[in-house]
């Protein structure tokens, strides 16, 4: 199946009122991206003017903190989507870097084209609704694990949630999106093979 064919079936799966003619009149914006592993979905000097639906791959989202670190933020396999979306809402530039950690088949989704299905249907702008509304669960929960959880429990959510990640990252883009250094992963996965 045909990158942007998957991303419609995403699209039945959420809105399954949708209706055939509103899918045709959004599917004429959308286009194909892939990225080699290692490159960067977004220029970051660039406002973000669209969102990207990954139909293979797997890519992380990281900033560098002020010792020149690169802590991730979030990983994003296939079938979900990408974007700092306070800034493609805003029009603005990221304060993000999205990197490729495999090869990457992606649709992009031009800001436009959302815009003018959401004014053209209800539908569309539940299908909105709810992408937004799983991005507002996914970052909340992110924020109250490294609130409110030690790193052992950081780790096995971790696992618990994306066991597969395991296979597909380094031991140091996990940690850093745990919270932790890598040493403390290591010791903390040594503790639980041990008990």
């Amino acid at each position: 199946m045909k990158p942007v064919e998957l991303f419609i079936e995403r699209m039945k799966f959420i809105c399954p009122e949708m209706t055939n003619e509103e899918i045709e009149a959004f599917k004429y914006g959308l286009y194909e991206k892939s990225f080699k592993k290692k490159e960067l979905l977004f220029d970051q000097l660039k406002p973000q003017d669209h969102i990207l639906f990954i139909t293979s791959g797997l890519m992380r989202s990281f900033y560098i903190d002020n010792k020149g670190n690169q802590i991730s933020a979030w990983f994003v396999k296939e079938f979900d989507f990408v974007s700092d979306y306070p800034a493609f809402l805003n029009g603005a530039k990221s304060n993000y870097l999205f990197e490729a950690i495999e090869d990457i088949t992606a649709v992009a989704i031009p800001k436009d084209i959302i815009v003018g299905a959401y004014d053209a249907s209800l539908e569309f702008q539940k299908f909105g609704r709810l992408i937004a509304e799983e991005a507002v669960q996914f970052l909340q929960g992110r924020i109250e694990s490294l609130l409110f959880k030690t790193a052992t429990e950081r780790y096995l959510e971790f696992i618990e949630k994306e066991p597969e990640f395991f296979n597909r990252l380094s031991l140091e883009h996990i940690s850093t999106y745990l919270g932790m250094e890598r040493q403390s992963l290591t010791r903390i996965r040594k503790n639980l093979k041990t008990k």
